[in-house]
C-alpha cells in the first residue's frame, strides 16, 4: 500500500488525475477499494487454507466445529484492513517509499513500544494504535508456553479498531484536502 501511494505522488499520477477531473474524495475511495480488495482476498485465502487444513485433519467435521472459532476470520479482515489504511496514511504523510516503509517499521516495532513503557496501565497501553490492532488476534504462541490462549474476539477491541480505522480515513481526507499536490 505504501508503494502504491508513494508512486502516485512520485510520478505525479495523483496530480494528473485530479487535473483530469478526479476529485480527491474519488481518489481516496479508489484506494480504499484497493485496500478492501487486498484485505478481502487475503482473508478469503486464510479462510480457504484453514478450512482445507481443518477438513484434512478432522475425523468427523461438524458444522459446530467449523463455526466455533470463525469470529477470527472477520477480525483478521478488520486487522489487515486497518493496517493497510495506516500504511495509506503513512505513505501520504512521507511521500517517499523507503522513508515511509522505514517509519512504519520504526513506529510499529520501536516507537510505539517505547511510548507504551510510559503507561503503567495495560488498558492505556491497549489504546495505542498498533497495540489495539494487534489485540484483535493475539499471537497463538502462548499455548506453547503453557499460557491461556485467546478463543474469542471481544467487542471492545473491535470498537477500538473501528474508531482507529475511521480516524485514519479522516486524517487521509484532511491531509489530501489541505495538501498541495505539487
Amino acid at each position: 500500500m505504501i508503494i502504491s501511494i508513494t508512486n502516485e505522488v512520485t510520478f505525479d499520477t495523483l496530480r494528473q488525475n485530479v487535473m483530469n477531473g478526479l476529485s480527491r474524495v474519488d481518489f481516496i475511495i479508489s484506494k480504499l477499494v484497493l485496500v478492501l480488495i487486498l484485505a478481502a482476498g487475503s482473508t478469503f485465502f486464510i479462510f480457504l487454507t484453514g478450512f482445507t487444513v481443518g477438513l484434512i485433519n478432522t475425523d468427523h467435521p461438524g458444522l459446530h466445529d467449523m463455526i466455533k472459532y470463525s469470529g477470527f476470520i472477520p477480525a483478521y479482515f478488520l486487522q489487515l484492513f486497518t493496517y493497510l489504511i495506516f500504511a495509506f496514511l503513512i505513505g501520504l504523510l512521507i511521500r517517499r517509499t523507503g522513508l515511509a516503509m522505514g517509519l512504519m517499521f520504526l513506529y510499529t516495532l520501536i516507537i510505539e513500544p517505547i511510548i507504551a513503557l510510559r503507561f503503567s496501565s495495560e488498558m492505556l497501553k491497549g489504546l495505542l494504535p498498533m497495540k489495539s490492532i494487534n489485540n484483535l488476534i493475539h499471537m497463538p504462541f502462548g499455548k506453547y508456553l503453557l499460557r491461556e490462549i485467546q478463543d474469542f474476539v471481544t467487542l471492545r477491541e473491535v470498537i477500538i479498531v473501528l474508531i482507529y480505522t475511521a480516524l485514519f480515513i479522516y486524517l487521509i481526507y484532511v491531509l489530501l484536502k489541505n495538501r498541495d499536490l505539487k
